[in-house]
Formats: C-alpha cells, sequence, structure tokens
C-alpha cells in the first residue's frame, strides 16, 4: 500500500474524530446546562441535588473523553503532516509508534477509529521500511499533544461545585 492511502485513511480517521468531539461537545453541554438546573432547584426537593451531581460526573467524564479525543487529534494531524513531507525511514518509525500510542487511548472511546489507525499502522509498515528513532521525540510529540487539548478544555466553564449538606 503505497504512503498516499495510508495518509487518506488518517485524514479519514480526522474526519470521524471530527464528528464524534461535535456529537460529544453537544451532549457534555447538554449535561451541563441540565446540571445548572438542578442545582437552581435544590432549595425545593433534595432529590435534585443528587441529579446535579449525577450530571456533573456525566459531564466531568465526557470532557475527560473529549480531552483524550483532542489530544489524538493533534497528533494524528502531526502524523499526517510528517508522512506528507518527510520521506525517511525515520519518520515511518515516529509515525508508527504515535499510531500505536493513539490506537490504545482510543480503544475504550472510538473503537472503529482506533481499529482503523491499527490497519494504517501496518499498512504503513509493509510499504516502507522504518529506522527507529528517537522514543523520546514520539513522547514529547504526545506531551505537546495533550498541552493542546488541556489548553482547548480550559474553554470549558468550570463545573459547579454540587456538594451537599448533611444534616
Amino acid at each position: 500500500m503505497s504512503r498516499s492511502e495510508v495518509i487518506r485513511i488518517l485524514k479519514g480517521n480526522l474526519a470521524r474524530i471530527d464528528a464524534t468531539v461535535a456529537k460529544m461537545s453537544m451532549h457534555e453541554h447538554r449535561f451541563f446546562v441540565k446540571c445548572v438546573d438542578a442545582l437552581e432547584r435544590t432549595s425545593d426537593d433534595p432529590v435534585w441535588r443528587m441529579r446535579a451531581s449525577m450530571y456533573a460526573n456525566e459531564c466531568a467524564e465526557i470532557r475527560r473523553m473529549l480531552r483524550i479525543i483532542l489530544a489524538s487529534r493533534y497528533a494524528l494531524e502531526h502524523v499526517i503532516s510528517v508522512l506528507e513531507s518527510e520521506h525517511s525511514g525515520r519518520a515511518v518509525w515516529e509515525s508508527s509508534e504515535i499510531l500505536a500510542a493513539l490506537r490504545k487511548r482510543l480503544s475504550m472511546i472510538i473503537p472503529e477509529v482506533s481499529y482503523l489507525l491499527g490497519v494504517a499502522r501496518d499498512k504503513l509498515l509493509q510499504g516502507e521500511i522504518p529506522v527507529q528513532g528517537d522514543a523520546g521525540r514520539v513522547d514529547a510529540i504526545l506531551a505537546e499533544a495533550d498541552g493542546y487539548a488541556d489548553e482547548r478544555m480550559k474553554d470549558k466553564p468550570d463545573l459547579p461545585s454540587v456538594r451537599g449538606e448533611r444534616g
């Protein structure tokens, strides 16, 4: 399989990731609004405090997944850029290592994308001979992707505090 076919598979995964981010962002926003609404009703009914806590927990879990997905997207963009611009064995090795890490990260969140990243990695390694590069560089790229995702998640409003008074 040619490098251009691998890049095509990876770009298709970017589209899947973008669709998932949009869907999950809407879902997260809906839970956030429900949480705030439930907290506004807590003085009327103690059940609303439990509901607010449930909505806040769901919102936090979705945000955790969104952070992983956004970091993976950024790293995937890097892989595509490297494969499009560099034609060395080190670029193949670095890209394959990043794809392996992304596949693991996304396996429980977006299984289809995880599987296709594995397919793309296998095809890339079949078509070209990797030359081992610097593992520290791969770690640095993934850390940079995590930092990017953290910055994007800072745009989200803080979850309200749901701690209840016990009497």
